[in-house]
């Protein structure tokens, strides 16, 4: 007997219960002549449905309409990876790399709500400050940096509260010389490094203090005379030491406090 012989003797088979004999599923060795090319996967299988002339036994149950449509879709013989459309109860089938499914557009937009509030809180906190006090653009940035405000949102509020006239370096510098120098007397000096100290630009207070009047001397002596009609149960020596000390807290520097302390005192 030839192996192809053998082979068609294992293709028939005897149901038992009926003595019919039928069809049964062979396995082709690789290779084999006149072997006859199966179906590339077990999807294509049930898709394409039973060879002419198969019969099912009766233990045997024919693959439903629903599963044969399963088999043939794209999706079951999709590679690892692949994009899938994924229908649930049937309606309203969505895509999985749809990003409303992982929620990162509605996680992008509390973000930016979050910027709009911060940024909103942080310039209602500058109004309120401005309200009280003059700041300069420097300690208004601070503010806002503080606030939670950086960046372009920063900057934006500056520019526009710069144009609406609540912001004005120039401004604030010419309020440190009236409340600084004119009215506690202080010298060009310490009007100087109380402008630094509030962080307005430079070109400003180079610009503020050429415009004051260059007469630390008299404004010295003019301080100290108001000063000594406090010091006369105090000896000379006493109160000269006093009234220079006072000065040069004031920003006097040594030589000026030293004379018109002396000149306030009636000494030589």
């Amino acid at each position: 007997m030839t192996p192809r012989d053998r082979s068609e003797e294992h293709i028939m088979s005897r149901d038992e219960s009926t003595g019919d004999e039928r069809l049964a599923p062979v396995s082709y060795l690789p290779g084999a002549s006149g072997a006859v090319q199966g179906p590339a996967s077990a999807s294509d299988a049930i898709a394409a449905g039973p060879k002419p002339g198969w019969e099912f036994g009766e233990d045997e149950t024919p693959p439903s309409p629903r599963v044969s449509r399963l088999a043939a879709s794209p999706t079951a013989a999709s590679p690892a990876g692949a994009r899938v459309t994924v229908a649930r109860f049937g309606a309203g089938a969505r895509d999985s790399s749809d990003p409303d499914i992982d929620g990162s557009d509605e996680d992008a937009d509390d973000l930016e709500d979050d910027e709009t509030e911060t940024r909103q809180a942080a310039e209602d906190r500058l109004l309120r400050r401005l309200r009280s006090k003059s700041l300069s653009m420097d300690e208004a940035y601070r503010l806002l940096t503080a606030e939670g405000a950086v960046g372009d949102d920063a900057d934006a509020i500056l520019s526009r509260f710069q144009r609406l006239g609540y912001l004005d370096d120039a401004r604030l510098a010419e309020e440190i010389v009236r409340s600084h120098h004119e009215r506690k007397g202080m010298g060009r000096a310490l009007v100087e490094r109380e402008m630094f100290r509030r962080g307005i630009d430079s070109a400003v207070i180079i610009e503020t203090i050429a415009a004051l009047p260059d007469d630390d001397a008299g404004a010295a002596l003019e301080l100290a005379e108001k000063r000594a009609r406090s010091m006369r149960s105090l000896t000379s020596d006493v109160a000269e030491r006093r009234l220079v000390g006072f000065l040069q807290r004031k920003g006097y520097n040594g030589s000026v406090a030293r004379q018109a302390a002396r000149s306030a005192l009636g000494l030589r």
